[in-house]
């Protein structure tokens, strides 16, 4: 295999993987904010708190994840109040800190992810070979993601908790995820809430990368057709 051969399957495994990389985080940022929180609060499924009043629920969960799209630290949840006490204990606290860190962790790759697609859409406009390589890696990662979310999705359909588990103990440390029904991360963000925003996700999600698999798939074909229309006529040059 050649040297070229070998930058040409480097790069289109990179625009594969960042395809799916920031379709996924670009859904997760989007459901991360105090609008979706609003929104889903309205939704007749989620019930409400037996400790906060819907107006000072809706508050305090806002700030909270408004906190964790900010570059404060822990201590600036710490020091949220509701009556003259701490909104969050300190279990909440450990895990909002190894919340904020897997956000971060995702807003690096989203950033990543980014910054190749963006030179994959260059070379593919400067370099004419380059760009069919290019639509076949966004249509591979598009697919990728759809086949992976039917299978996240089927999963939880199954068996939520299960599925709610498996997801938590693959990202945070054993039981630092557990909290009493008193806890606010749970008077907050209930399972409905979480059983809501899982499908929520995923289907938006797979909505996105169907469009970006398709479109990929036409203008592949349209490259193709463009190729063999310019080689027919050369081919009778000759």
């Amino acid at each position: 295999m050649t040297l070229r051969k070998v930058t040409i399957a480097v790069g289109r495994l990179l625009v594969v993987l960042s395809t799916l990389v920031l379709l996924l985080a670009t859904n997760v940022f989007l459901i991360a904010t105090p609008a979706y929180i609003a929104f889903e609060y309205r939704r007749p499924g989620v019930p409400g708190s037996d400790i906060y009043d819907a107006p000072v629920r809706l508050e305090l969960s806002q700030a909270t994840v408004r906190w964790l799209n900010s570059g404060e630290g822990i201590e600036a949840l710490a020091a949220l109040q509701h009556e003259g006490k701490p909104v969050y204990n300190a279990r909440e606290l450990r895990h909002m800190a190894d919340v904020k860190a897997v956000m971060n962790g995702l807003r690096w790759a989203w950033g990543g992810a980014a910054l190749v697609l963006l030179a994959g859409v260059v070379a593919a406009i400067r370099q004419r070979p380059w760009r069919q390589q290019f639509l076949r890696g966004t249509f591979t990662g598009a697919a990728l993601l759809i086949a992976m979310l039917l299978g996240i999705l089927l999963s939880a359909v199954l068996s939520f908790d299960w599925f709610f588990v498996r997801f938590h103990q693959v990202f945070f440390a054993a039981d630092t995820w557990l909290f009493n029904y008193e806890d606010s991360l749970i008077q907050f963000y209930p399972l409905e809430f979480w059983i809501d925003t899982t499908f929520l996700l995923g289907a938006a999600t797979m909505g996105d990368a169907l469009i970006v698999g398709v479109a990929s798939l036409i203008c592949l074909k349209r490259f193709a057709g463009t190729s063999a229309g310019r080689a027919v006529p050369a081919a009778r040059d000759r």
